[in-house]
């Protein structure tokens, strides 16, 4: 994540941005939509849009988990000792 960061915040990538959501603590290059029911269009456009990106990419992850099991069958596997 502090990679992630640090690359995103630095000046050679000016709007670049990660879509989050609530569950996030919001950062200068974290974008959510508004956390209320707005009356105002641009703000209701702004999350129908923002909704339906994090759908899509929950849905991508759902299928790729599906997908790939190796993250299922390593969650069963006793932790390594350090």
């Amino acid at each position: 994540y502090e990679r992630l960061r640090r690359t995103i915040d630095r000046p050679d990538y000016p709007g670049k941005y990660l879509l989050s959501d609530s569950g996030f603590v919001l950062r200068i290059f974290c974008m959510r939509g508004f956390a209320y029911d707005s009356t105002d269009d641009q703000e209701r456009v702004l999350n129908a849009y923002c909704h339906s990106t994090r759908a899509t990419v929950e849905h991508t992850f759902g299928r790729m988990k599906g997908r790939f099991r190796c993250d299922a069958v390593r969650s069963a596997l006793p932790p390594h000792p350090p």
